[in-house]
């Protein structure tokens, strides 16, 4: 988060980190059953991280999600692409 809404999100945690946990799956969520760009349903971990490595309130979200996913018609695996994601 940039430092302005960091500065907000201190003492809101819940509200703000809620939503950026949902932009940032929203984001992969919507992208990944693109056609244009996998056509799939994806999974996806989530880790927030609250503070940087200078040691100062820096909220963000690590996320971890497979190689590939479910076709939308629910029928197959969907691979990425060698080398990409999306």
């Amino acid at each position: 988060l940039p430092a302005e809404i960091a500065a907000i999100a201190y003492p809101n945690k819940a509200v703000i980190y809620d939503l950026l946990f949902r932009a940032a799956s929203e984001a992969l969520l919507t992208i990944a059953a693109d056609p244009k760009h996998l056509g799939a349903r994806i999974g996806i971990t989530a880790v927030l991280h609250s503070w940087g490595s200078a040691m100062t309130h820096h909220p963000h979200v690590h996320m971890i999600v497979p190689g590939g996913g479910i076709a939308l018609d629910g029928t197959r695996w969907v691979s990425c692409r060698p080398g990409f994601f999306l």
